[in-house]
């Protein structure tokens, strides 16, 4: 791999074996495995993110993986996860290894590839209060509506519980007084040169489907409600759209039961799945697809 500029990237819907892939392939080629997961670049959440274990521990090898805190008011975008990707890419490059992008946000790679609109920069203050008016039910269905009303493109790609792009999305709208998906057609730079490979696991949807369910199940036997509890016991309150998030937290407050709450979450988790293999289909072009489970 001297001097090459090769960038490996894995990507599928979740549960479809995309770390173990990677794994292989980092033991395979001398790689470095590169988070491009919206919700593993997050420390909170490790149980219900499905973070590899080694991701937590092994920082020579796996990189972006719980680098920030949500409740520390860390905030990640696409642009900020291209700009970490890429000094993550030219290090490896730089040590002569190969970088393996592995993921379920699509839309990463695509920002790191592409590059993304110039939309200006939002007042945090706009942000801040967007995203504590989503913490009340009532209100989020009046913005999400507002949201499918005003710019119907991007409501059709965010489901209401993602309060971290619903409330990108939003804040782009008020202060813009344009769609987001005005400013994602307007000038791009892509945020690094590459000679990029693209493996797309695509599954067979009720095997995928079956995955999903028992891992859901093994997530609450392996203290995913510990790891939400202790979340909002440190003073959290939104979860940016981890899935099981809300549903756990119900569960923590006596309002749903365990059962309740696991078939919620297999039932989210499976929609999450099926709106990812087709944004996969339709968005990334592919150099392999593989169509069983890893």
């Amino acid at each position: 791999m001297k001097n090459s500029k090769k960038i490996l990237v894995i990507l599928g819907p979740t549960a479809s074996g995309k770390s173990l892939l990677a794994e292989k392939a980092a033991d395979r080629l001398n790689g470095v495995i590169i988070n491009a997961d919206s919700m593993q670049i997050y420390n909170n959440f490790p149980i219900l993110s499905a973070m590899p274990q080694q991701g937590k521990t092994n920082k020579a090898r796996y990189k972006l993986y719980g680098i920030l805190d949500i409740l520390k008011k860390d905030q990640s975008s696409a642009t900020r996860w291209a700009e970490l990707a890429a000094q993550e890419i030219k290090e490896a490059w730089a040590n002569q290894k190969l970088p393996i992008l592995v993921g379920g946000t699509g839309f990463y790679i695509k920002v790191l590839m592409e590059g993304i609109s110039n939309i200006p920069e939002i007042p945090v203050d706009i942000r801040v209060d967007i995203s504590c008016k989503l913490e009340n039910l009532s209100t989020r269905v009046k913005l999400y509506e507002y949201l499918q009303t005003h710019d119907p493109q991007s409501a059709a790609t965010i489901s209401m519980t993602d309060t971290q792009r619903l409330t990108r999305a939003l804040e782009v709208l008020f202060y813009t007084q344009k769609p987001l998906s005005f400013w994602q057609k307007t000038s791009k730079n892509p945020f690094i040169e590459g000679e990029f490979r693209i493996v797309t696991l695509l599954p067979e949807r009720e095997i995928l489907y079956a995955r999903i369910n028992k891992r859901t199940e093994s997530m609450f036997k392996t203290n995913a409600t510990y790891e939400v509890g202790n979340f909002i016991k440190n003073g959290g309150s939104d979860g940016r759209g981890t899935i099981g998030f809300e549903e756990i937290k119900l569960y923590l407050e006596h309002k749903i039961s365990s059962s309740e709450a696991i078939d919620a979450i297999q039932q989210k988790t499976r929609n999450y799945a099926k709106r990812q293999m087709t944004w996969l289909r339709h968005q990334i072009k592919s150099d392999l697809v593989i169509n069983r489970l890893v």
